[in-house]
């Protein structure tokens, strides 16, 4: 197998491939947006977008991430 071939991607639940990546994971507008927080200058605190792979099939969520996993997240 080649180094540069793309693993295919399944659902754990119930075995699709048809994943669509990407998705933008948000609440209502009322409540502004799901996202995970950071510290920027020591002073300021940001926040960075959470994004999603969701099964086509069943909606099983396979992954949340961030684009920018480097930040200097805050934690408990």
């Amino acid at each position: 197998m080649n180094a540069e071939t793309p693993k295919t991607r399944h659902c754990h639940e119930c075995g699709n491939e048809n994943i669509v990546e990407g998705v933008v994971v948000t609440q209502s507008n009322y409540r502004g947006d799901v996202a995970l927080a950071f510290t920027s200058m020591r002073i300021f605190t940001g926040s960075a977008a959470l994004s999603a792979d969701v099964c086509r099939k069943c909606g099983t969520v396979l992954r949340f991430y961030v684009d920018e996993p480097d930040l200097p997240w805050i934690t408990r």
